[in-house]
């Protein structure tokens, strides 16, 4: 590992307005043209901004800090603050596909009993990219979304806590004001350190009026550090908790969930990220919508440190699941500004190759989690977080050569 030139990082850790000024200016011309495209639409400028007034009085409220940080991101990408927001706030309205699933296995089933969690995202195909994010005060977070967002689409905290959002069933009292699960998810990832804390805050928001989720609710799910889990379906008005006691649990019982839970139960107790990854990649788990996936691994000592997060920034079918820990300080820059999404969108590589590179980085996770436990044992937390960081840029360094190579 150590011969290997690690790629350049990126820290979105601090301040929100340096947060802010970073993520802006690595995905400047992707924001820039997103909000422009937003502006230039059906609707003038003051009616969208007009029916984002709600939106943007709950982030002062909720997340006074993402004021900063969304001021900081617009002006790196030379955009009107207000613009930016109005475009975080009314994006997800329209553009819900129901294809996106997810998926988790408690502890005792898994190999390290760790927890581990998935989902994949379907949506209108946009720039993704993948990082750590930690504003000061406010729990770190891993998390993938398109190049130009605020919100989270799936993620992981440094608690332990996983939070996924799919579309739902169409919602019978629909309200078409207020926050879309983007936001709020960030809300849960910043506040909560556990699925109990993480459904009495997405309650507390509902008691809000918070929640809009436009004309389709939302199907949530949580898992945490101690391999809690559930799924929640969230209309306006109405949250509904669903359990298992089997230690699997899939978003929906459909043909996809049968196929999780067939290739799960006789795995028990050796269940991989792997696996979580070759099903991702599988019809009808895997759409030709597929945009981006995560396959987040939790252990209940020091998730703080090393949760892992592999992101699969582009369809699952055709791009490596590059890992990140939560413990790094900085993100690689070719999964923060799209590199590694634009590699995959020139072409498409063998599933089995894949496969085969994946296998290769999760045996250098290995050794990096010993390299870095060792470093914390010895020379303390910074000591553990610089190789940890130095790690997961040598990995998305090597996705980037992979993917270019492959591709040449």
């Amino acid at each position: 590992m150590a011969t290997r030139p690690p790629a350049q990082t990126v820290s979105l850790c601090g301040a929100p307005r340096e947060a802010g000024g970073a993520f802006g200016t690595a995905n400047a011309a992707d924001i820039a043209a997103a909000v422009d495209a937003f502006l230039s639409g059906e609707f003038s400028r003051d009616e969208l901004l007009h029916s984002t007034e709600r939106y943007r009085a709950l982030v002062a409220e909720l997340a006074p800090h993402w004021l900063a940080e969304a001021e900081a991101i617009a002006t790196a990408a030379g955009v009107a603050a207000d613009d930016y927001l109005a475009y975080q706030g009314a994006k997800y309205r329209k553009i819900n596909l129901p294809e996106c699933f997810t998926y988790y296995a408690a502890p005792r089933h898994t190999a390290g009993g760790v927890t581990l969690f998935h989902k994949n995202r379907d949506n209108t195909n946009r720039p993704q990219c993948a990082y750590v994010k930690g504003i000061a005060g406010c729990y770190r977070f891993a998390t993938t979304a398109d190049t130009m967002d605020l919100g989270c689409m799936m993620a992981v905290n440094e608690r332990g806590l996983c939070c996924a959002a799919d579309t739902g069933c169409p919602d019978p009292n629909p309200c078409f004001r207020g926050m879309m699960n983007p936001d709020i998810m960030r809300l849960l990832l910043e506040q909560c350190s556990d699925v109990a804390e993480a459904l009495a805050l997405l309650q507390e928001l509902e008691g809000k009026r918070a929640y809009a989720g436009a004309a389709i609710g939302t199907n949530w799910m949580f898992t945490d550090a101690a391999g809690n889990g559930m799924q929640v379906c969230h209309y306006h008005g109405k949250i509904e908790v669903n359990t298992s006691d089997e230690g699997f649990q899939v978003m929906r019982p459909d043909a996809r969930g049968q196929m999780v839970l067939e290739a799960f139960r006789p795995a028990a107790g050796g269940i991989r990220p792997a696996l979580l990854n070759q099903l991702s990649r599988q019809s009808p788990i895997l759409a030709d919508s597929n945009i981006s996936a995560m396959t987040a691994s939790v252990p209940a000592m020091r998730p703080d440190l090393f949760s892992r997060a592999e992101f699969a920034v582009h369809n699952a079918g055709r791009v490596v699941y590059v890992p990140l820990y939560l413990g790094i300080t900085s993100t690689p820059e070719p999964l923060l500004n799209g590199t590694i999404y634009r590699l995959a969108e020139m072409g498409t590589i063998p599933v089995e190759k894949l496969g085969e590179f994946e296998k290769g980085l999760h045996e250098q996770c290995g050794r990096l989690e010993l390299a870095a436990r060792d470093a914390l044992a010895k020379r303390g937390e910074e000591a553990a977080r610089r190789t940890l960081t130095l790690g997961c840029a040598r990995f998305a360094g090597d996705a980037v050569r992979f993917l270019s190579e492959s591709e040449a």
